[in-house]
């Protein structure tokens, strides 16, 4: 199940209150604020106590590419990995919980994008993490002003290489965010941690190079 997320403008609605009891009702806004904080946080991050990450060392991330070096080779990864360090690394060893762990391994770096294999340790063995991406039908566009409106989800595919993704603990969340242009262009999919695996959970696009860091489409999925 997925459903179109619209935009339109978000307006506050203003209200009449008199200083007598504008800290009273002051108090209880921060309080209901700080209730809905705290929910949120519970529901987005049912993991952030629990999620760690080591960087491999040379030897592991050695042995680890001979176990997939078929598969390696068939995707044209580089002979070596990269030693270049973005963000936390790109050759880490995540442990999810008490027995969830996902390897994420080095594939090719470009200039300003980098593949990574993501791999789930099932049994003592590495298997493919189930990834799962939507793949949408793609009209023909004769004007940067025109909107996809007929795009469709034509099939989702699974696939466990990713490029520039990153495991967020905080918020529990794999982030895939391909794009070109200083980002002007990009698409960006979402998947959220559950149990041992993953739910996709958002997609966004921005398919106009005019400037804008914003999608003009997203699509939000529900299980």
């Amino acid at each position: 199940m997925f459903s179109f997320l619209s935009f339109s403008d978000n307006r506050l609605v203003g209200m009449n209150i008199t200083v007598k009891h504008a800290k009273k009702l002051g108090f209880k806004l921060l309080l209901s604020i700080k209730g809905v904080i705290f929910i949120n946080w519970t529901i987005l991050s049912p993991f952030a106590d629990t999620i760690s990450h080591k960087k491999l060392e040379p030897s592991e991330i050695v042995s680890l590419r001979e176990l997939v070096a078929e598969e390696f080779s068939k995707r044209r990864c580089q002979p070596t990995p990269s030693k270049r360090t973005l963000s936390l690394g790109t050759n880490v060893l995540w442990t999810v919980g008490s027995s969830f762990q996902i390897y994420q391994l080095s594939c090719d770096l470009g200039a300003y994008l980098e593949t990574t294999a993501w791999y789930r340790v099932e049994r003592g063995r590495i298997e493919p993490l189930r990834i799962k991406h939507p793949v949408f039908t793609t009209p023909h566009m004769n004007t940067l002003g025109e909107r996809r409106k007929d795009l469709k989800i034509e099939k989702f595919i699974f696939d466990h290489f990713l490029i520039n993704a990153m495991l967020d603990p905080k918020i529990a969340r794999l982030i895939q965010n391909s794009y070109c242009c200083a980002g002007d262009l990009f698409r960006r999919t979402r998947w959220r941690l559950k149990g041992n695996g993953l739910i996709l959970e958002r997609y966004d696009e921005d398919f106009l190079k005019d400037g804008r860091h914003e999608p003009q489409l997203s699509f939000e999925f529900k299980e």
